[in-house]
């Protein structure tokens, strides 16, 4: 979980000047919608396609970089290798790690699970950027607590769905791994 929520505060400090740090499609759109006056809609659908080309080259890399180790993994765990090593480029539930079966986690409880964990991110990423916001003047440790967020989220969510939260890190990867 740390090493994710280190990523995303490196993600968001190296393109925050950029392009605002526009990650996750699901971010933009509640910017869209809640901070239309400095992300205007007309910019939404070439950031939500860069979002997602961008979680498909992660895919690919993915792909070339651990392919020999997945066929082995496959090859040397009958029956659940393949979920496992599917579940590396995405988004299952119940979390094939933990062994429980599709009764422990239901669709409605990961969708719950899932809207809940977006919303508590979204939140986060608007209180922290808010211009109002006088606890952080000059916004300097936005990223860290954005990324020490999404820490926690996936501490106590991941158990159940993996903890996706972002549209495009789930999907373009998943893509990815159903054109194989």
């Amino acid at each position: 979980a740390i090493i994710i929520g280190i990523g995303v505060m490196i993600s968001i400090y190296c393109t925050a000047s950029i392009s605002g740090a526009h990650l996750n499609p699901a971010v933009s759109i509640a910017l869209a919608i809640f901070r239309s006056s400095t992300f205007r809609w007309y910019k939404l659908v070439p950031y939500v396609v860069s979002q997602l080309l961008g979680g498909m080259f992660a895919g690919v890399m993915n792909y070339v970089l651990y392919n020999n180790l997945y066929e082995d993994f496959i090859d040397t765990h009958e029956g659940d290798g393949e979920l496992i090593i599917c579940s590396s480029y995405g988004e299952y539930f119940p979390n094939p790690g933990t062994g429980w079966d599709n009764d422990i986690v239901s669709t409605s409880g990961a969708l719950m699970a899932e809207a809940f964990g977006t919303i508590i991110l979204i939140f986060v990423i608007l209180a922290v950027t808010d211009e109002r916001q006088t606890l952080l003047k000059r916004k300097e440790l936005a990223p860290a607590l954005i990324g020490l967020t999404v820490t926690l989220l996936v501490i106590f969510i991941a158990p159940l769905t993996q903890a996706g939260f972002n549209p495009a890190r789930d999907f373009g990867p998943s893509l990815i791994i159903a054109m194989k």
